[in-house]
């Protein structure tokens, strides 16, 4: 064998080692492009199955607060129910609830999260209407901690204090003092949260409710004898 002829082979050699390499890098290009969508939908299923138990556990929690709070009110009142609200009605200055019907009296107190927010004022065949304490029509006698008397009142998407009658000596209330039902109006029962002092200014002491009526999916009803 001549050397020209050993060349030639040589050179094929290294020819034909340079395209299998080539031709396994592409091999590999071609399963990594396939193989993708698999391993994407594979993230995507992790990431849907990890959000999934988070929402699950969020929800789990919700009820578990209800239900926590639905005792409690057991334990200060003998005669309490979860009412599910259909809709929160506004306009004309007007505020109040659509609940699910639980008992068939009116005059019936009705409390939210953290504190009293109504009262249900008319009965349907299967639900009842309660006036939220920022109706117009709602007045409710209460107290200011540390500070004294006044009537609270519904303007329609707010609250304010009337009528205040200052305790001897007391100074104005520092903001987030509660704003407590003196129980005098025979429908709410007395010394339970209803509003939380928000502002003081000039002398001026401004209110809000307890809740974000907006965010209650439920409400709970309290049968006092």
């Amino acid at each position: 064998m001549n050397k020209n002829k050993q060349k030639q082979i040589f050179f094929a050699f290294i020819i034909l080692l340079i395209l299998g390499v080539s031709l396994k890098g592409f091999q590999n290009d071609i399963l990594f492009a396939v193989s993708w969508p698999v391993r994407q939908m594979s993230v995507i299923k992790q990431y849907l199955t990890t959000q999934s138990k988070s929402l699950q556990t969020i929800a789990q929690l919700k009820d578990e607060n209800a239900q926590l709070r639905l005792e409690l009110d057991q334990k200060t009142f003998p005669n309490v129910h979860e009412a599910r609200i259909f809709y929160h009605t506004t306009g004309n200055l007007s505020s109040s609830f659509v609940i699910e019907k639980i008992t068939n009296k009116t005059h019936v107190p009705i409390k939210g999260k953290n504190g009293f927010i109504g009262q249900i004022i008319e009965q349907g065949l299967h639900t009842s209407r309660v006036r939220l304490i920022d109706d117009i029509h709602s007045k409710v006698p209460v107290f200011i901690e540390g500070y004294g008397k006044a009537m609270l009142c519904g303007k329609g998407g707010s609250i304010y204090l009337d009528k205040i009658i200052k305790d001897d000596q007391a100074k104005l209330p520092e903001v987030g003092a509660f704003v407590n039902t003196l129980g005098l109006c025979e429908i709410f029962p007395k010394n339970e949260h209803i509003a939380v002092v928000s502002d003081v200014k000039d002398d001026r002491i401004f209110i809000k409710p307890l809740e974000d009526f907006s965010k209650l999916s439920f409400v709970t009803v309290v049968e006092i004898n």
